[in-house]
């Protein structure tokens, strides 16, 4: 799958459906303690929630298409984008779906498939028996990824998968929004050295949240402690053509002005190219 940084990230909420509540208790005390989620034994009762959530103008596209200005200036469509980070709701999007294959009443490829034109990802958790069944429903793009539950490994894989499928989630969100919004992809975000760079920053500084808030591909970060901190990407000539220092003041200024209720943002310039 091809990959580019998306316009945004947030921590967001995976919801696990199994009809053994004992394995969800006890396999939720393997999760890190920073993620969000839901558990439900019923398969009936989580998909009642996430159709009174699809009633709201909740998920992240509806909302930023909802908020789209009358202006067809990109960095005006951008400010719905990075209007987020006063979305008090945002978190409580459901991006990852964990659910176990073999339940009585509904199986979890039922489920995926009343799911289907959702944007959430999805994880079906099986037996050895239903392999079979998975791999077929993987082929169709039914689900995302597919685990043996019984493998010794299982928390660890679901895990990993879950912090991959979330990139994932707002990387496939991202894409039709800034198509529809008319915002042109920034000549760095599909580079995948600046890519590792970008990685290896959020880990440093401990980013749970981000926005990208120009054309050029500057981003606003968020870190744990909700320290805000201005990434923006020069190559070596737009380095030269203007003052780092100048342009740095103008861009910090810029933001402070939108978001007044920051006490302060660690404005980085990176030069990667």
């Amino acid at each position: 799958m091809h990959y580019t940084i998306p316009a945004c990230y947030f921590p967001t909420t995976v919801l696990f459906i199994d009809d053994s509540r004992d394995f969800l208790l006890n396999f939720v005390l393997q999760l890190d303690e920073g993620l969000a989620y839901r558990i439900y034994d019923s398969p009936f009762d989580a998909l009642d929630f996430l159709q009174k959530k699809a009633d709201k103008p909740n998920p992240l596209i509806e909302r930023c298409l909802s908020a789209k200005p009358q202006t067809s200036s990109a960095l005006a469509n951008l400010q719905c984008i990075y209007s987020e980070i006063y979305n008090e709701r945002r978190f409580a999007e459901v991006s990852v779906l964990v659910v176990d294959y073999a339940m009585p009443g509904m199986d979890g490829l039922e489920v995926c498939r009343m799911l289907k034109d959702s944007p959430i990802k999805k994880i079906l958790l099986t037996g050895k028996a239903d392999e079979k069944l998975a791999v077929e429903a993987f082929n169709k793009g039914l689900i995302d990824r597919y685990i043996d539950k019984n493998d010794h490994q299982a928390a660890e894989l679901i895990t990993k998968n879950i912090e991959v499928l979330q990139q994932q989630y707002f990387q496939s969100l991202s894409d039709k929004l800034t198509a529809f919004l008319g915002i042109s992809p920034s000549q760095w975000t599909d580079n995948e050295m600046i890519q590792d760079c970008f990685r290896q920053i959020n880990k440093e500084k401990r980013i749970v949240e981000y926005y990208r808030i120009d054309c050029e591909g500057s981003f606003l970060l968020l870190d744990e402690d909700a320290h805000a901190h201005l990434l923006t990407i020069r190559n070596e000539k737009e380095w030269e053509l203007q003052d780092a220092y100048q342009r740095l003041n103008l861009e910090r200024n810029d933001i402070l002005s939108y978001h007044q209720h920051l006490d302060a943002i660690d404005a980085e310039e990176l030069l990667l190219i």
